[in-house]
């Protein structure tokens, strides 16, 4: 439940960054609508066959591997614009990690319905719970994204770039721990 609120969180934040973002990168509206669409082409073209890669490949793997991926692509928005990341425009840039992070999120939450067909009866499966998250990280999460924007501004990074910053590295973290932690099915856990 957790690392889904994370996810929705980095689907989210872009709304709480817009207005520094769009002030430092001269972006419009429009770009950044674009950018908010983007994200969901790339969830689009993923969410198919990411479905059918966790069922045939390992699910712990395939929902560690997400969340880095995700983890990273939400982590480098922390640096539009910045010679980190070379010659690309800075819309294209934005446009280029907002599909990356679409495709990344794409097979998060079937990988975790696969998951958990693995390991409980379909009576006793409790997606309700893991769906609630949703609207848990809009009550939570918004605030606190909007704090990070006004009051971080380390190593001469404003706000909105320690939003992207500090949400997107908790995926990475647990990516690794879901690697290390979890098992793929009962007969493989220790």
């Amino acid at each position: 439940m957790f690392v889904y609120l994370l996810a929705y969180l980095d689907r989210a934040n872009l709304g709480v960054a817009k207005l520094q973002m769009q002030m430092d990168l001269n972006f419009t509206d429009a770009i950044i609508g674009l950018g908010a669409g983007v994200y969901f082409f790339g969830f689009v073209v993923i969410s198919l066959p990411g479905s059918l890669v966790v069922e045939r490949w390992s699910a712990r793997k395939w929902i560690a591997s997400i969340m880095i991926a995700w983890g990273v692509a939400a982590t480098v928005m922390g640096f539009l614009g910045t010679p980190l990341l070379g010659a690309l425009s800075t819309k294209a840039q934005f446009y280029l990690l907002r599909f990356l992070l679409g495709v990344a999120e794409a097979g998060f939450f079937p990988g975790v319905v696969v998951y958990f067909s693995h390991w409980f009866r379909m009576e006793d499966r409790a997606l309700a719970f893991f769906v609630v998250t949703q609207p848990m990280a809009v009550a939570t999460g918004i605030p606190m994204s909007r704090w990070v924007l006004d009051h971080i501004h380390w190593y001469g990074l404003v706000g909105w770039r320690w939003v992207f910053i500090l949400e997107g590295a908790p995926p990475i973290l647990f990516g690794f721990i879901t690697l290390w932690y979890l098992a793929d099915r009962p007969h493989t856990a220790k």
